[in-house]
């Protein structure tokens, strides 16, 4: 076990950890490690804060209160980081808030458990994978979340709707497998999502689809929901069984056929 303190960091050339961990505002007091984790303890270097009704500084102390977080890992190692946090008196009488703690916006989201730039490598690696490949992708980068985690960024992703979509594919995903389904439509063209529906009614569906008049070609399962959203909403475009489903269709007709025929096989 290694242990460090600010102190004994300062004047090495060789060892900065304040400059690998690149959080302004924040000091730090102490650093351990081990095999597998960096464990820090730091504290926001401010003595100040801002009420976040009204806006007014104060120093006001109140007390203390510590907050656990993981950030990106350093050298193959995880990053845990309890940061101490002061909470500050308002002094403003005009508002009913009397205590708030400090904040940095722009490095921690408030009740989160990830630092902000932890938070968005998940963002970007959630638009890439599932759920479930995404939680062991990110355990091997030393930052652990579980699939539901995975599924809770996904719902804070804003997804901006493109202004026109000719070819568009559309499939369900499991929020909650075997119990809650939403929607994902992409643009073909691109490859690109361009919206994610918390259903997959065929009410929900078709209303999407009615932003979209100019849809020539529509890719779907062979699900009646999305059958009667696509034929109610766009009758004009051509709906389109993808791949995997015409497969399914060829096995599940060769099957029938085996079956058909193999009681006359068998008694020859």
């Amino acid at each position: 076990m290694f242990i460090a303190n600010e102190e004994s960091l300062k004047g090495k050339k060789n060892i900065s950890f304040q400059s690998l961990i690149q959080l302004p505002g924040i000091r730090l007091k102490e650093i351990s490690m081990d095999e597998d984790q960096f464990f820090v303890s730091a504290e926001i270097a401010s003595k100040y804060g801002f009420c976040p009704l009204c806006d007014s500084k104060s120093k006001h102390l109140h007390s203390y209160y510590c907050r656990k977080l993981k950030d990106l890992p350093i050298i193959s190692r995880s990053v845990n980081i309890e940061l101490t946090v002061r909470k500050i008196f308002c002094d403003n009488p005009k508002r009913s808030r009397k205590v708030f703690s400090q904040q940095l916006p722009d490095k921690v989201v408030s009740y989160s458990r990830r630092t902000s730039r932890a938070n968005e490598r998940l963002l970007h690696l959630s638009k890439e994978t599932s759920a479930n490949k995404g939680s062991w992708i990110s355990e091997q980068m030393m930052l652990r979340v579980s699939s539901s985690t995975y599924l809770g960024i996904m719902h804070k992703c804003n997804v901006s709707p493109p202004a026109k979509i000719t070819h568009l594919g559309i499939d369900d995903w499991a929020c909650h497998k075997g119990h809650t389904y939403g929607t994902i439509v992409v643009d073909r063209e691109t490859g690109k999502t361009v919206g994610v529906l918390k259903s997959r009614e065929k009410e929900d569906t078709a209303e999407w689809l009615r932003q979209y008049p100019n849809i020539r070609t529509i890719t779907r399962d062979r699900g009646d929901c999305y059958i009667q959203a696509v034929s109610e909403a766009l009758p004009h475009a051509i709906q389109i069984a993808d791949r995997f489903h015409l497969i399914v269709n060829y096995s599940d007709h060769v099957i029938s056929t085996v079956k058909n025929l193999y009681p006359d096989s068998k008694q020859e």
